[in-house]
């Protein structure tokens, strides 16, 4: 098929009118019926004959009641009150306190590889536990 075939063919179909009204007309007769959808009418009366039912649906409804309870009178309780001995308690005693003798100090020389350096380390005495 060549560009003047394609050409020819489309012509022809321009002159066809008759087929393609038939399908225009029934598709613009669906649209038309999709357009004109029943409507229900009065809806605002519905909703309202609704409302006024649930109304009158809570309204009839028994309240509720409150009766005052009468409780029994509890009964007597008799309370023994046990006999006892007053005891005190022995007086706390805490162990004496440890007292070390100060003992004395003595000095510890240390020589090192150096014969120029010596060290003397003091142990014992007081301030040192």
């Amino acid at each position: 098929m060549n560009d003047e075939d394609l050409l020819q063919m489309l012509g022809e179909l321009r002159d066809e009118t008759v087929p393609f009204a038939s399908v225009r007309r029934r598709v613009l007769a669906m649209s038309a019926r999709q357009r004109q959808r029943p409507r229900v009418v009065g809806w605002p009366w519905w909703t309202a004959a609704a409302a006024a039912l649930l109304v009158l649906t809570l309204a009839s409804r028994p309240a509720w009641k409150v009766e005052s309870l009468t409780l029994p009178a509890p009964p007597a309780l008799v309370v023994e009150t046990p006999s006892f001995e007053v005891v005190s308690r022995p007086p706390l005693v805490r162990p004496a306190k440890i007292v070390k003798p100060p003992s004395e100090a003595f000095t510890v020389k240390m020589l090192t590889d150096d014969p120029d350096v010596v060290v003397y380390w003091i142990v014992g005495g007081e301030g040192e536990e």
